[in-house]
């Protein structure tokens, strides 16, 4: 079992959020680090990837690869977007952020997310 990993499934409550990175060393469990359920690596991640053709960087530009989108922008708001993330297995992240104070004032628009994506996306098409 030399070199490889486990991802543990963490949940917040009935949420799914993320994954510990566990790796098994003797008779020891190691816990290497956490990636967020929309980071590569993660299957969540990487049907993100296949949906929408980002990669890290973009992802931590719109900064999907942490809670901060899910609670400061209306992504559900985005028929489309919300579609996209729903289908990579991410709808989990939108039930967890209703746990927090989203008042109207601090919520953003997710068209600069969904107009990246669409750029992203089509790059195949230049």
């Amino acid at each position: 079992m030399r070199n490889s990993h486990i991802l543990l499934a963490y949940y917040a409550g009935k949420h799914k959020i993320g994954y510990f990175v566990v790796t098994h060393h003797v008779d020891k469990w190691i816990v290497r680090t956490f990636l967020f359920l929309t980071n590569e690596g993660t299957p969540e991640g990487e049907k993100l990837k296949e949906l929408t053709a980002l990669n890290k960087i973009d992802a931590q530009y719109l900064k999907i690869d942490t809670m901060e989108a899910f609670i400061n922008y209306d992504i559900e708001g985005n028929e489309k977007l919300f579609a996209i993330f729903k289908e990579a297995g991410c709808a989990s992240l939108f039930e967890y952020a209703k746990f927090f104070d989203r008042t109207n004032k601090q919520i953003k628009n997710a068209d600069f997310i969904s107009k990246y994506l669409s750029i992203a996306g089509s790059e195949d098409e230049y």
